[in-house]
């Protein structure tokens, strides 16, 4: 038996998706998924987002500010997937955040004492892990902008 693969589309970096496509990939689910986490990024101050394109990813969905890039988000057939890159001192702070929710302790949880910068994938499958991975992000830019760790 061999095991289904996920085929990425929009793999040509030439062909930018829009914004509509990129949304419709994913399918009714997804797309309203998709359309809940950028309503809730949108609520930190100077978020920019834009389709950037990545060789092993394909086309993304990216979310940075002045200070740098703050996530990303991958739309395939039925499946939404939020993506950080943690940096080593990132992931200690999410891991002693009192306030962090179990699905991303789950996901982090094992990585906590990683020693380098890292790419964490998060399966945003229902609206619960979108509000989930929303507040990790906003929590994070607070925390990159020198605010409150709780």
């Amino acid at each position: 038996m061999e095991a289904k693969t996920v085929q990425i589309p929009f793999r040509d970096p030439q062909l930018k998706p829009t914004w509509a496509a990129l949304s419709r990939l994913g399918g009714d689910q997804v797309s309203i998924l998709f359309e809940e986490l950028r309503s809730r990024l949108s609520k930190i101050e100077g978020i920019v987002e834009s389709r950037e394109y990545e060789p092993s990813e394909g086309w993304l969905a990216s979310y940075r500010t002045a200070a740098g890039k703050l996530c990303q988000v991958q739309i395939l057939p039925g499946v939404l997937t939020g993506i950080i890159d943690f940096s080593v001192a990132q992931l200690k702070s999410v891991s002693e955040w009192p306030r962090c929710s179990n699905f991303i302790k789950g996901i982090i949880g094992p990585f906590r004492d990683h020693r380098s910068t890292l790419r964490i994938k998060f399966p945003l499958q229902q609206k619960p892990q979108v509000a989930s991975f929303a507040v990790l992000v906003i929590w994070l830019n607070r925390v990159e902008k020198g605010g409150r760790h709780n």
